[in-house]
């Protein structure tokens, strides 16, 4: 009797392992997200001095803000970046992610496929669980050049 309860409790603790492990690595794309994103944008930040650093700022001004979503992390153009809300921007409320331009950098594959003028963001939902939803036309505003 001893065994056959060793046995179960050895059988339980293997299939919650493999549960848990197997769960995790599970990948899920929201088409519909809660979070609506109007005028999305980017913008190239061109440094004047030689050792400057060539920027890319990405804009996704947010219509409403959802306390569900941790929107953390972008991809676009074969970058990932971390993403910061902004409360107080010229542009409205949003999420921002300045990126810096590396040609030697190698490009990162998002998890889904995107196009040209699409972006990926990654957030958490309630449940602490990663997603994703695409950003679509997002326009390139006019460089900035700087002294």
């Amino acid at each position: 009797m001893k065994n056959f309860v060793k046995l179960v409790f050895l059988f339980s603790l293997v299939l919650v392992l493999v549960q848990s492990c197997t769960g995790s690595k599970e990948v899920l794309l929201n088409e519909t997200p809660e979070v609506s994103v109007v005028a999305p944008s980017w913008q190239e930040i061109v440094p004047g001095q030689e050792d400057g650093k060539r920027m890319m700022v990405v804009f996704l001004p947010v219509a409403n803000e959802v306390e569900n979503y941790a929107i953390d992390s972008i991809y676009f153009k074969g970058y990932h970046q971390n993403m910061k809300y902004k409360s107080k921007s010229s542009s409205g409320a949003g999420y921002q992610a300045v990126i810096i331009l590396d040609s030697e950098k190698e490009a990162v594959e998002p998890p889904y496929a995107i196009l040209e003028d699409q972006a990926l963001i990654s957030y958490f939902d309630e449940n602490k669980i990663r997603r994703y939803f695409k950003v679509s036309d997002i326009k390139q505003a006019e460089s900035i050049y700087m002294p």
